[in-house]
């Protein structure tokens, strides 16, 4: 899975022409979460037409309004996922991203 997620950001960043410029990027953990072999979120929305075109499904994640404040960075296991939460309305619209994708979450 560390494989794939560092192609996904490499193919992010070519596309975007960004390769070598790491810190323009942050952690793809903040950008882009894979639920299965097919499946991403993401709350960018020019990775979405990018990773589409790429063959991945893409569901697109609600951006809360903090800088540093994002649904991505969730934790999945065995079905159950983890998600951050930052007691705003968007933190439900997330939740139900989630959920939709047949995860259980907290």
């Amino acid at each position: 899975m560390l494989t794939v997620a560092i192609i996904l950001l490499l193919i992010v960043a070519g596309v975007a022409g960004l390769y070598g410029l790491w810190r323009l990027l942050g952690h793809v953990d903040e950008r882009v979460r894979f639920i299965n072999d097919t499946t991403l979120v993401t709350d960018t929305p020019s990775y979405k037409d990018i990773l589409t075109s790429k063959g991945f499904t893409v569901h697109m994640l609600p951006k809360p309004a903090g800088k540093y404040e994002t649904y991505v960075n969730s934790l999945i296991m065995n079905g159950n996922a983890v998600v951050p939460l930052f007691n705003k309305p968007t933190d439900v619209q997330a939740l139900a991203v989630y959920e939709s994708l047949g995860l259980k979450v907290s």
